[in-house]
């Protein structure tokens, strides 16, 4: 019934779909989410992209819609006490808005819920979400408004990020682009595993310019991007057609208080810093809804391209290959700090890779210049990955991240994967 109330503010090509009975059937978030099926009560589809073979299916609708009846589900409760009820609820719609966002390339997700005679709108940023104040949706025309705007604006204007052009099967470069991009991931075992996990075998080619450089990739390889906030980070094996080369496209929500990457790798690069990938190309995304700000955190999304494609540390072949790889890396960061002045300040496993048994160390967004005098925080979280991080740093917050503290960030990567990864005659029980 609701259905058919709504029918009439949507534009004719926009259907709405109960979905209430369906869970989610895209290959990418049924692998995801497989511990917590997400089977939300309606989906706003393009009657274009709807498939009745997959009723719900995040990696194709505009939004979810999710409806409650007893009052105990009101994700903010007036009281000051949050129930066990509201909490599953802020989770639940959570999980809606981020089904949307892992599966599709966009700038932000939409979502309505629906309490009784109450609505609340939710706008799903990577800073955050931001969420109306209820109001009667019989009594007020705010819902039927929104859906009629949001189906009558362009992609961009709802949310989705142009910029990356679905490639079709009809045009004449794309099976040529997708052999060599499926030989480059079939060239890095890690990659491959990672990529046909998530997405299977079967993928949609994107077109992506970066500095005027055109860049075609699949989706992306690395799983950060799935927390519903932060960076968002995703890295993709890209096709440079016009050099006929593989490079890395690097596609994440950078903090506007910090450098950006590009100017620091150009910086290195400038210093003669080695064992720090070449930036090929790097910019801020120009465009609509680029930017986002909640409650202060204001990100601005960015894409750079490397020239290096590495693997991680966990498919180092040996003792001695890992201890080349540390010894690269320890030297880029040596020259960085004595030649660049830039400390990396995020030392972790995750940042350190190989490619042709020669170490890099990559990830500096987080990086600073550094001068006589000890750094004040930019941002209000501590820098680096809490595995990693210096004693001194998680018992001090407010201390200056220092050397010394990147150089034991070292010694727990090394300490954590010869523990982890490393042979040796110790029992499970030893181990515990």
């Amino acid at each position: 019934m609701q259905i058919t109330a709504m029918k009439d503010y949507l534009s004719p090509e926009w259907v709405l779909i109960n979905t209430s009975n369906h869970c989610d059937a895209s290959s990418f978030s049924a692998k995801y989410f497989s511990l917590s099926a997400i089977k939300p009560d309606i989906g706003l589809y393009e009657a274009s992209k709807y498939n009745p073979d997959s009723t719900t299916n995040s990696a194709s609708v505009e939004l979810f819609r999710e409806f409650k009846v007893k009052k105990h589900n009101d994700p903010f409760p007036p009281a000051k006490t949050l129930p066990e009820s509201a909490k599953d609820t802020r989770g639940q719609i959570t999980l809606y808005l981020n089904a949307i966002q892992a599966a599709q390339q966009r700038t932000r997700v939409s979502l309505f819920f629906i309490l009784g005679d109450q609505c609340r709108l939710f706008c799903h940023l990577r800073a955050g979400t931001q969420y109306t104040d209820p109001f009667n949706h019989t009594t007020m025309p705010y819902l039927h408004e929104f859906l009629w705007r949001l189906t009558h604006s362009s992609p961009a204007d709802c949310g989705h990020d142009v910029t990356m052009e679905p490639v079709l099967p009809c045009d004449p470069i794309y099976e040529e682009v997708s052999q060599v991009l499926m030989a480059g991931l079939r060239g890095n075992s890690n990659l491959k595993a990672l990529h046909k996990h998530f997405y299977g075998e079967v993928d949609v080619v994107y077109r992506v310019v970066v500095n005027l450089c055109t860049l075609y990739v699949y989706q992306p390889f690395t799983t950060t991007h799935l927390y519903p906030v932060g960076q968002g980070t995703r890295c993709f094996v890209a096709f440079d057609h016009e050099n006929r080369r593989l490079v890395l496209l690097k596609d994440f929500w950078r903090n506007w208080k910090y450098d950006s990457e590009y100017e620091t790798y150009k910086a290195l690069e400038c210093k003669g810093v080695s064992h720090v990938p070449h930036a090929l190309a790097g910019e801020d995304i120009a465009g609509s809804f680029q930017q986002t700000e909640v409650l202060g955190i204001k990100l601005v999304h960015f894409r750079l391209v490397l020239d290096v494609v590495g693997e991680p540390l966990t498919k180092c072949i040996s003792t001695h290959q890992f201890a080349q790889i540390i010894s690269d890396a320890l030297q880029a960061h040596y020259k960085a700090y004595r030649k660049a002045g830039v400390l990396h300040r995020d030392i972790s496993s995750g940042n350190i890779i190989f490619f042709k048994s020669r170490g890099y160390l990559i990830d500096w967004e987080r990086s600073i210049k550094v001068t006589g005098i000890p750094p004040a925080a930019r941002t209000t979280e501590r820098t680096g990955t809490w595995q990693f991080m210096s004693i001194k740093l998680l018992e001090d917050p407010d201390s200056p991240h220092q050397v010394r503290d990147d150089l034991e960030s070292f010694f727990y990567v090394m300490l954590f994967m010869a523990n982890r990864y490393a042979s040796a005659p110790l029992t499970s029980i030893h181990m515990r």
